[in-house]
């Protein structure tokens, strides 16, 4: 079970045992996880305990990232201690280093509890306008954008072998650079990854175009045909690029040309 929350500088820590709590810290926005709820579920007794683990690996958790600490809720018998807001990395570093029966389960919740939060905790005032103009708050109903005779088309150009029942990994590199980052821009694509995180395996819940506004898919449709139409004339993913890069007079896109309409008076 996973509790998340609204971005805080100083979060209270009275969440039940079996809960993982995440949260955003307003300084930097980077996720965190509570270290007490973090021992509960490893089966810690007593998170003392596992701030002692965190402790014996204090110097290499800084390495990873800043080691977060905020003054607990005292617990009416002296002051209170000092608990610690972990990072992915370094919760999953310290899951690691707990050889705890249940350790290997907790690592897979971690992993999902993470890219679910971040899901849900898509940073607005990070991306601005772009946002508001082009992106959804949360995906649409799945339809099927690109055709099987794209695919077959880019697989051919690639020289990539296609998996049976899925397409090659660079598949969605090659969709992202050529359809995303040129509609969009890189901080679009940036936005994108953001709305619709990757697991650990590389998958993602949703497709992008689901995060597309409606009034921008007659757009994106007529970009496909397009992008499939020189990949008809392509040897190769230089030769496509080139052709590419001529067809839309275009070296490197940074703004996106999609944004640049929605925002006409805006400077690039």
């Amino acid at each position: 079970m996973i509790r998340r929350t609204m971005p805080k500088d100083d979060p209270p820590s009275n969440d039940p045992p079996n809960v993982i709590r995440i949260e955003a810290f307003q300084t930097d926005g980077e996720p965190r996880a509570l270290d007490s709820t973090v021992a509960a579920r490893l089966g810690y007794a007593d998170p003392k305990n596992f701030r002692a683990l965190i402790k014996r690996h204090e110097r290499y958790l800084k390495k990873l990232n800043i080691l977060r600490t905020v003054r607990g809720i005292p617990d009416g018998v002296g002051r209170p201690g000092v608990e610690y807001w972990l990072t992915e990395m370094q919760t999953v570093y310290l899951i690691g280093k707990s050889d705890t029966p249940v350790a290997s389960d907790v690592f897979v919740d971690i992993v999902r509890a993470f890219v679910e939060f971040k899901r849900t905790h898509f940073r607005t005032d990070k991306y601005g306008a772009l946002v508001r103009e082009l992106l959804l708050p949360a995906p649409r109903e799945w339809e099927r954008e690109y055709q099987e005779s794209f695919w077959i088309k880019l697989h051919r150009v690639g020289g990539w072998r296609r998996p049976i029942g899925n397409n090659h990994s660079n598949c969605a590199h090659f969709i992202n650079k050529f359809v995303y980052e040129y509609l969009l821009g890189a901080l679009g694509l940036e936005a994108l990854r953001d709305l619709n995180p990757a697991n650990d395996d590389g998958e993602r819940a949703h497709r992008h175009h689901q995060f597309l506004k409606e009034k921008h898919l007659p757009r994106l449709r007529e970009h496909i045909k397009i992008v499939e139409g020189i990949l008809s004339n392509s040897v190769s993913i230089r030769h496509f690029s080139d052709q590419f890069a001529r067809w839309f007079n275009v070296t490197n896109i940074q703004l996106g040309i999609l944004f640049e309409e929605e925002n006409p008076n805006k400077a690039a």
